[in-house]
Parts: C-alpha cells; sequence; structure tokens
C-alpha cells in the first residue's frame, strides 16, 4: 500500500485534510495557546506589586554612638593649711652703722647713717669754695631727738630687732578654681553599671595671711660724739649751715658760689666711744662708758603666702542610672599636684616712743609636685543625649611641703619657713557634661 502525505499551511486551517479530525483538533488547540500567551503575560504584569523604595542605606549613612564625654566646671576645695615660722633680724636697711662704723682707726672719709641722725664727711670749704684739710672733724651731721643729747656728748642709735621663732597654724579656707575632665565610655559591667577611664586638669588658687606678734631681742648699737663745748642746735636741723659768697675768679671776674660756713657746729669724724665690737676713739673730755643694751619687745609680722596649683587627676568612673535622665557616678584614682607659691614676711617694730618705724620685707619663691589621690561622687542630669549637668563632691590628698626664705644679708639672719598641707582637702564641684 502507498503512504499518504499531508502539508499543513498554519495561515489556512480550511486546507488541512478532511480525513484527519484528530491533528485538525491538536492544532486549534495549539494555536490558541499561542494567541492567548500574550494576554495572560499581561495580566501578570499588572497584579505584580510596585517594587519596594529605599531597600537599602546608602553606605555613607551610619548611626554615631557617644563614646567620650567632655566635662568643664567649676571647683571649690578646703582644709589646706600652712604653718607660719622662722626668725630674722629686723633693722633698717638704709642704716649702715653697722658695717661701716667698723673702720680702721684714723679713717675720715666713711659717712656713718643711723636710726636717728647720720654723721657724714666733713664738707668746710674756704673762701674759695676749696676743701678746707681735715682737723678730725666734720661739720656734716643732723640728729633727731633732743633725749640724744646727753652729758656733753650726741648719742646715735642703731637697733635690730631678733625675733623668737614662734610658729604657728592657720587654716587657708576655701581655694577656688576651674577644671576640665575628658571621659572614654567602655563596656558594660553587668546589665545596669556603666564605667570609663576619665583624665582630668584644674586649678586651684593658694593664699593666706596671717598677723602676728613676735617675741623679739631688740639690740641698740649706741656711737657717742663729743660736742666738745658745743651746743648740739636743735633737733632735726642740719649742719652745716650754708651761705651765700662772691669769689674773684682768676681771670678777674667775680662769681656767686653757695658754701659751709665754717664755724658751724663740729662732732669729730668717727666716734668718740662706740657700742658693740668698733673702735674706741679717744677725745678730749670724759666720756661715759660704751652701750649695746638688749631687752625684749614685740615685732609685728605679716606672713603671706600666695600662689596657685594645678591638678592632674586620672582614674575610673562608675555609673549607676537612676532614671532616663538622672545617674548617679563615684570616681577614683591617682592625682597630682604640682604648686608654685610665693612667701613673704612683713616685719615692723619701734625701737623706743620717739622713735620712727623700722620696717623689713623678705621673700621667697618655690615650686613643688606632690603625688596623692582623689575621690569623688556625682550626680548628673542630662537635658539632651548629649547635654548635661553635673554637681558633687570630692575628696583629695596629695601631701605637703616647707617652702624657705633665706637671705645674702649675713647681718639679718633670716630663717623664716612655712608648711604648706595639702593632705585633707574636701569640697563641692559642678559643671556641664558635652558627649561627642
Amino acid at each position: 500500500m502507498r503512504a499518504k502525505k499531508y502539508r499543513i499551511v498554519l495561515g489556512n486551517m480550511s486546507r488541512l485534510p478532511l480525513s484527519c479530525p484528530r491533528m485538525r483538533k491538536q492544532s486549534l488547540l495549539l494555536l490558541a495557546a499561542l494567541v492567548a500567551a500574550p494576554l495572560f503575560a499581561q495580566d501578570d504584569e499588572k497584579k505584580a506589586p510596585a517594587p519596594v523604595e529605599n531597600l537599602y542605606f546608602a553606605t555613607d549613612e551610619y548611626i554615631a554612638i557617644p563614646k567620650y564625654t567632655f566635662s568643664y566646671g567649676y571647683r571649690a576645695l578646703s582644709g589646706s593649711k600652712a604653718t607660719f615660722g622662722g626668725s630674722s633680724r629686723v633693722f633698717n636697711k638704709l642704716a649702715t652703722a653697722f658695717d661701716t662704723s667698723v673702720v680702721p682707726t684714723g679713717s675720715t672719709t666713711v659717712a656713718r647713717i643711723y636710726d636717728d641722725g647720720t654723721v657724714g664727711v666733713d664738707t668746710r670749704s674756704d673762701g674759695a669754695g676749696r676743701p678746707m684739710a681735715s682737723d678730725g672733724t666734720t661739720n656734716n651731721w643732723v640728729y633727731e631727738h633732743a633725749t640724744q643729747v646727753s652729758g656733753g656728748f650726741v648719742n646715735f642709735n642703731t637697733y635690730t630687732a631678733k625675733v623668737l621663732e614662734s610658729p604657728a597654724l592657720e587654716s587657708m579656707g576655701n581655694t577656688y578654681g576651674l577644671e576640665v575632665t575628658v571621659s572614654r565610655d567602655l563596656p558594660k559591667l553587668g546589665r545596669r553599671i556603666l564605667w570609663n577611664v576619665s583624665g582630668g586638669l584644674s586649678l586651684n588658687d593658694i593664699r593666706q595671711h596671717l598677723f602676728r606678734y613676735e617675741q623679739a631681742n631688740i639690740e641698740t648699737r649706741t656711737d657717742k660724739y663729743y660736742l666738745d663745748g658745743q651746743a648740739a642746735g636743735t633737733p632735726g636741723t642740719s649742719h652745716p649751715t650754708s651761705t651765700t659768697v662772691t669769689v674773684v675768679n682768676p681771670d678777674g671776674t667775680t662769681s656767686t658760689i653757695t658754701t659751709s660756713v665754717n664755724d658751724s657746729t663740729t662732732l669729730p669724724n668717727q666716734p668718740t666711744i662706740s657700742g658693740g665690737n668698733n673702735p674706741v676713739i679717744t677725745q678730749s673730755g670724759s666720756a661715759p662708758s660704751a652701750e649695746n643694751e638688749v631687752f625684749k619687745a614685740t615685732v609685728r609680722n605679716h606672713y603671706k603666702i600666695k600662689g596657685a596649683y594645678y591638678t592632674l587627676r586620672v582614674g575610673p568612673t562608675f555609673i549607676i542610672p537612676v532614671t532616663a535622665k538622672f545617674r548617679f557616678s563615684i570616681g577614683a584614682g591617682a592625682a597630682l599636684v604640682y604648686a608654685g607659691t610665693t612667701y613673704t614676711v612683713d616685719s615692723e617694730f619701734t625701737p623706743t616712743d620717739d622713735e620712727t618705724v623700722i620696717t623689713r620685707t623678705d621673700s621667697g619663691y618655690d615650686k613643688k609636685a606632690l603625688p596623692g589621690y582623689y575621690l569623688d561622687a556625682n550626680l548628673e542630669y542630662w537635658l539632651t543625649e548629649r547635654t548635661g549637668l553635673y554637681a558633687g563632691a570630692i575628696f583629695q590628698s596629695t601631701g605637703s611641703y616647707t617652702q624657705n626664705i633665706t637671705s645674702e644679708e649675713t647681718l639679718a639672719e633670716v630663717n623664716y619657713s612655712t608648711n604648706v598641707d595639702l593632705t585633707t582637702q574636701t569640697g563641692l564641684r559642678l559643671g556641664m557634661n558635652i558627649r561627642f
């Protein structure tokens, strides 16, 4: 049997052979599927949800958690003390008799300054204004009190007060200053306790003074000058008196000069009898015995110490949240104090009722580094997530140091000292916190 051949033309279904109904049915189903597929696809596209926008964050955007806290504020401490004391010789620095009265016998060129007068170098001149040859006396002197004239002598005195050491303790009261602190947060301890490590720097002043009357030995050094029968004149009147004269110059012209009166009252140009270790110079007349009297009196000392000290603190701080805005913190650690102070002693005394006040000032500067420790407890209130206030109490102990005052003047014998005690200080602190 010969096989039959079929031709399928998709564009004209009427030409399919009627003798193959099965194939014709399959062709119709295939055509329907091809036509419906695009329609179903469009339907699915309409029903698909819109893609979510901003599904991913940009890579340069993130949430920063503050880990540092900067604090600054006010700080007041009390409990520091100073012990004042020491000794010295108080005398008039302008009075040179203690130094220059001790001169070789026969010297005529030394001026001597006392607490109650002066005996200077002779100023007499002749009629032409030329210095006169020395005759061992001087017309250049002055005394201050009538009581200095006695028994034909003028007594010139120099006084010194030897302060007897008597230490006194004085509290410095409150010292005020500023502080700054930076802390770095660390991982939590348990579920509630926060903690950090902090370092701070503060500045406080040192300021105290004390008036105190000290016992002293008053030494009176008396130099006696023989008047040789002359009147001493009025106290406070300088010798010599001066006069104006007219002189003839070598070229025949005349000029007017001021010169000393040659017949003014004169004194020996060296003490007739001196107290202490001065040489005894014998003049005509009978001189009383030398005097170098010592008696008790008081010296008014004004002790002053002034300066400042830096405190460097490093240690941990533990924080317990109380509410959403309140936190309680406790800190402790090491402290280092660097102090610099000026110590001054102003002294004054009046030798006798008719003498003027004699004053002296001694001063010295020193600086010290003192190690120690601190403890503080604070209550914090946070206004926002990054700013807040704090207030608390502090205890600090950094030891003590001694500061001395000495002098290059051998005669002064200055030996004052003060002990600045910073071992037990308590106080308050308050300020602002800023987290970043």
